[in-house]
């Protein structure tokens, strides 16, 4: 069972070939614990290489869940460790707070205890957020960054996380504070980043990307990786599938995921259609 995205032409063995996405989870077969590899470039036909990168899964873990580990944990482990050195109780601030990134953002920062505060577009999300463990959860709105800075009163806000761009990353600079860090990794809404150039200059805030791809994060993937393996067999994190379609029925999982929630794609079934 895979999530939808870049795909890898593996081979299992010397014999078998399967296509998985980039991060594959291996199945058990001939008895093998399963592994897990996050490393891998898109657009490979096949490849050969060392076991640097895998680790084993844990057995008794949801395999739906485990399908999900590649980008979006290691993604939200590094966007709270390697632009600001965060201490236990500090604050971060995040839009897309729904979204798996923004989910586990939440779980990563409840670990290392540090609080976050979480925007979002719809009120029915506030409760669910809260429930999970994110500590400030509001509702998107021209007032937006007033309300979180009333909710941290005089803590320092020093790093921002963006996945939406356009005016929602000036919605983040605002309740930076002085001298601090935004971080973009997404850009959901398709619009150019706007930040109020006071933001900039007088702040000063710090503008920065994120991109797992980036030679720099290649050894700490993994590592991240197999921390949140170990955080979904222990119960802590379960990110919410919309459904699971079979491999057949690729077009009707696209237009699915197209219309919003998280979709898989069960490469062993034969039958078509979805499942919840």
């Amino acid at each position: 069972m895979v999530a939808a995205g870049d795909r890898l032409r593996v081979f299992v063995g010397m014999h078998e070939e399967s296509v998985l996405p980039r991060g594959v989870i291996l199945n058990q077969c001939d008895g093998h614990t399963p592994l897990h590899s996050v490393q891998g470039d898109n657009d490979r036909d096949g490849e050969r290489g060392s076991a640097d990168g895998l680790f084993a899964l844990p057995p008794d873990a949801d395999p739906r869940q485990l399908a999900m580990l590649a980008i979006n944990p290691p993604t939200a482990a590094l966007l709270l460790s390697e632009y600001v050195n965060l201490k236990p109780g500090e604050w971060v601030v995040q839009n897309a707070a729904n979204s798996g990134v923004g989910r586990w953002v939440i779980a990563f920062a409840k670990r290392r205890g540090l609080k976050t505060v979480n925007i979002v577009r719809r009120p029915e999300l506030v409760p669910e957020l809260e429930a999970i463990g994110g500590d400030v959860v509001v509702v998107e709105s021209p007032d937006v960054s007033e309300r979180i800075k009333a909710a941290v009163g005089h803590a320092e806000v020093r790093l921002a996380l963006d996945g939406v761009s356009g005016p929602a990353t000036g919605v983040l600079a605002a309740t930076l504070s002085p001298g601090g860090t935004l971080v973009s990794f997404a850009a959901m809404s398709s619009n150019p980043t706007s930040i109020s150039p006071l933001d900039v200059i007088f702040k000063p805030v710090t503008v920065q990307g994120f991109f797992m791809g980036h030679p720099e994060f290649a050894a700490k993937l993994a590592p991240a990786a197999a921390q949140a393996a170990e955080m979904i067999a222990s119960g802590q994190v379960h990110i919410p599938v919309a459904a699971t379609y079979a491999l057949s029925s690729i077009k009707e999982a696209v237009a699915h995921a197209q219309r919003g929630g998280k979709v898989l794609l069960d490469v062993a079934r034969k039958d078509g259609g979805s499942k919840p």
